[in-house]
């Protein structure tokens, strides 16, 4: 006969990732490895025991940059308040690092509007009529109204 489970020990990718602090999608970068538990239920949703996927996790190493509170360790899937703000912090240092001379032949387009943060007047035009393309194409898609 089989084990006796509790209800609570069986999880989903979202209880997993709630658990662990990290998105759906880093999570599912786990259930990708072929190290990773059998789920007890395939299809939608995939559910498996906790203790095996706890097991499982514990196993993992976790490379010493990767500690919590690092850029890394965000761009490993943790949400958590600590990794978002130095994620966050980071970001800022390198936008506040690159700055376009105005020879730059990037400026004028939308990349120099987006990612370097540029706002002369042809930075903002390319900006604005690249949203209007994007705006455009997310209205196709989306049909009549």
């Amino acid at each position: 006969m089989g084990r006796m489970v509790d209800l609570d020990d069986i999880v989903s990718v979202d209880d997993i990732a709630k658990r662990y602090e990290l998105t759906r999608q880093a999570v599912n970068l786990w259930v990708n490895k072929k190290t990773f538990p059998t789920p007890i239920r395939q299809g939608h949703p995939r559910l498996w025991l906790l203790p095996d996927v706890v097991e499982w996790r514990d196993a993992q190493p976790v490379p010493q940059r990767s500690r919590h509170g690092t850029r890394s360790r965000y761009n490993y899937g943790c949400r958590c308040d600590e990794c978002r703000t130095a994620a966050t912090n980071q970001h800022r240092e390198y936008l506040e690092s690159v700055v376009l001379t105005p020879d730059d032949p990037r400026h004028g387009t939308a990349n120099a509007y987006r990612n370097y943060r540029c706002r002369c007047a042809p930075c903002k035009a390319a900006g604005a009529e690249a949203n209007r393309i994007g705006r455009s194409r997310l209205a196709e898609r989306a049909g009549p109204a």
